[in-house]
């Protein structure tokens, strides 16, 4: 029963996660689709540091996670708006209506990506395959009224694969861009932090630009290239901490710089007075301690 619920929370969210950005890419532009898709980093970081939808203390809100994060979408942005093709001058382009659908498609995965990692707990106790399994069992069963629903509504129409070509594609692409990269992923997710798995997937558009470059599909750039080395090194930033679990470096390192300042301070203000007025203040004034 556990794992049948799991299936249906994380198929319907994921169907309508990747329906409402294929439906983004058709209403704007590339660019803009993945420039929102981005923030679902922000969004799985605020959604995880929720007391009742922390699964661990690498879920935990902290200000090291947040700026590095922030970075992260720093890096995605420079890329998704740099020049993916010989005539692209890489602007966000039109930006309408399908920014919507992208940042709805956002929400969505950071919903899933969260729910899934709080409802499962101890990754060793959910059978992945069999999991799997119900999603595209309940998937087929719930969503194909959907579909033909939309099909004689006119909303979205439903076609065979008109090609052997196609149809290959479709099954190589379904099993290895589906079922193999989510099954990898998911697994990810289970053993790091939804945060780590969601900055994973970061990676994805610099590299495959970086073989649009390498194959001559794709000018160079250089917003690209530092786009893709910020992206690089938020992913290994969230990974270190993610090491160290609830601890947050950063915010440990500003609290020493302001008590090595107010050391410094009082270790001036001591010295400018007599040698009278020094032994009576430091003989009631506690000695500041860095921590």
């Amino acid at each position: 029963p556990k794992v049948i619920l799991l299936s249906l929370v994380f198929g319907i969210l994921w169907f309508f996660a990747n329906y409402l950005y294929a439906e983004a890419l058709v209403k704007t532009s590339v660019a803009a689709v993945n420039t929102l898709s981005s923030l679902s980093g922000v969004i799985v970081m605020v959604l995880a540091s929720i007391p009742f939808l922390q699964s661990s203390e690498q879920d935990k809100f902290t200000l090291s996670r947040l700026v590095v994060t922030c970075i992260s979408v720093v890096g995605a942005v420079l890329v998704a708006l740099s020049p993916s093709d010989p005539d692209d001058h890489g602007y966000v382009g039109r930006f309408n209506s399908g920014a919507l659908f992208a940042a709805g498609g956002a929400i969505l995965y950071a919903l899933y990506v969260v729910l899934l990692r709080r409802m499962v707990g101890d990754p060793e106790s959910l059978e992945v395959p069999m999991f799997f399994g119900f999603v595209g069992l309940l998937d087929a069963l719930i969503l194909l009224p959907l579909v033909l629903i939309w099909h004689y509504t006119g909303v979205e129409y439903f076609e065979l694969p008109p090609t052997n070509e196609v149809w290959t594609l479709l099954l190589v692409n379904g099993f290895v861009g589906t079922v193999l990269s989510e099954l990898l992923w998911l697994l990810g997710v289970f053993f790091t932090s939804p945060l780590l798995g969601t900055l994973s997937l970061s990676l994805v558009t610099p590299l495959s630009m970086a073989y649009s470059i390498v194959v001559g599909k794709a000018p160079f750039s250089w917003m690209f290239l530092v786009g893709a080395i910020i992206v690089l090194l938020g992913f290994i930033g969230i990974t270190v901490l993610d090491h160290y679990g609830a601890r947050d470096p950063l915010w440990i390192g500003i609290k020493k710089v302001f008590s090595a300042i107010r050391n410094y301070s009082f270790q001036r203000g001591i010295s400018s007075l007599s040698e009278e007025s020094r032994r009576l203040l430091t003989a009631d004034q506690p000695e500041y301690v860095i921590q």
